[in-house]
């Protein structure tokens, strides 16, 4: 019985600590300064930013609305 509720106890603090972790992975993104950083900035650019997966990839489309 002893061994059934350690095991519990563990298993609940493994579960806690994997929550916590990807808590705290989660970041805000700034799709301003991500444009700016990939993008060749000039007045005619319109950069959008794509969603990506769970590992935090994303995708960034630059138009140049002066080449069409």
């Amino acid at each position: 019985m002893k061994k059934r509720v350690f095991l519990g106890i563990i298993f609940i603090a493994l579960v806690s600590i994997m929550a916590l972790k990807q808590l705290m992975a989660v970041k805000a993104i700034d799709a301003g300064e991500l444009c700016t950083t990939w993008c060749i900035p000039s007045t005619g650019d319109d950069c959008t930013l794509h969603a990506g997966d769970s590992n935090g990839t994303y995708t960034i489309i630059c138009h140049d609305k002066l080449w069409p």
